[in-house]
């Protein structure tokens, strides 16, 4: 099995024992719930991030270029579903 799918499924398990015990689950819909942790994925994709060089490095353009075209895009979509979230949160699931 490849190492990363490994990790995800790891992280995952982990993650549900850490939320089994919380009042955040009680707190929030699941729906809403998922959707925040993919929020929050989209957030810091910056040159920190292994996948930001390989979209620069695939694309040969600048790290500026990059930057404008891939990690704005992505963090404003975080904002977005955050967003949205906080909608269905208040508007349907109260």
């Amino acid at each position: 099995m490849d190492p990363l799918i490994t990790f995800v499924i790891t992280l995952a398990i982990i993650t549900a024992e850490v939320l089994t015990g919380s009042a955040v689950t009680d707190a929030i819909h699941p729906l809403p719930l998922i959707l925040l942790f993919s929020a929050g994925s989209c957030i810091a994709s910056y040159v920190t991030d292994p996948f930001f060089w390989f979209v620069q490095r695939t694309t040969w353009d600048g790290i500026r270029t990059v930057v404008k075209n891939y990690t704005l895009p992505i963090e404003l979509a975080g904002i977005g579903i955050f967003v949205v979230v906080v909608a269905l949160e208040y508007l349907i699931f109260r």
